[in-house]
């Protein structure tokens, strides 16, 4: 339910390039703001924090949604990280997962590489659903299904689903398939819709070529039967290029 380059070398290489990318340098490269971040929060002999904004985000959102005051110089009480600085690191955080997910030339790639295992579980129970054989999927055909994972997790998701306009995901956030039956008609893959929803907002699957807040469940399954190769750990572990089939 992340992109785990541990278990997909083919997956750290591919984040390896995208951090060494020219809008990932010219994203990094502030030096007025890193000088305070460095001097505040004392990060300045820790290159990790240093390779994206990600982790002073963390801590700076963290502190904020439990209403602490914001980190300063253990030299200078007064010398804090001020909010205008704060608001840019969110800002950057958000772009990162932007550019990461859906921006960069390589998201589809990472994409394929690191979330299709978890796409597949989700398009396996669907198509469990709609045909009526729970077989299909590794969970079978259940009436809700729950997942708990990571703001990386819903940016990878997000990313898979080709969603635009993508922010840092706060926290509690939260995302749901439903899936809907037309029960005028008798019961076939054809009567089946899904609507997915993203911290209680429609999520138009315009990826699906859907338009509607309603997808036809055929559709939302042939396009991921698109991002979900067949052969995952060779493409990981080997390089090999990815296979599809259709699961209908």
């Amino acid at each position: 339910m992340f992109s785990n380059s541990a278990r997909c070398p083919a997956l750290g290489k591919l984040q390896a390039a995208q951090l060494v990318s020219q809008a990932w340098k010219d994203h990094l490269n502030k030096p007025d703001v890193w000088e305070v971040l460095d001097r505040t929060m004392g990060i300045g002999h820790m290159s990790a924090w240093h390779n994206s904004f990600d982790h002073v985000m963390d801590n700076l959102r963290t502190r904020q949604c439990h209403g602490l005051p914001p980190p300063c110089n253990p030299a200078n009480p007064k010398d804090c990280v001020p909010q205008s600085v704060a608001d840019f690191v969110f800002a950057q955080g958000s772009w990162e997962y932007a550019y990461t997910y859906n921006g960069s030339p390589l998201a589809d790639e990472i994409a394929l590489m690191g979330i299709s295992g978890f796409m597949a579980v989700l398009r396996d129970t669907l198509v469990a659903h709609v045909t009526g054989d729970a077989s299909k999927s590794t969970i079978g055909a259940p009436k809700f299904a729950y997942f708990s994972g990571h703001d990386s997790t819903l940016g990878a998701v997000l990313g898979a689903l080709n969603v635009t306009g993508m922010a840092w995901p706060p926290y509690a956030s939260q995302m749901i398939f439903e899936l809907w039956q037309d029960h005028s008609v008798p019961p076939q893959p054809s009567g089946f819709y899904v609507r997915v929803l993203y911290n209680a907002q429609v999520l138009k699957l315009f990826a699906a070529d859907c338009c509607d807040d309603l997808c036809p469940a055929t559709q939302l399954i042939k396009y991921l039967d698109s991002i979900v190769p067949t052969n995952v750990p060779a493409m990981c572990n080997k390089g090999d290029k990815p296979k599809f089939r259709s699961s209908l």
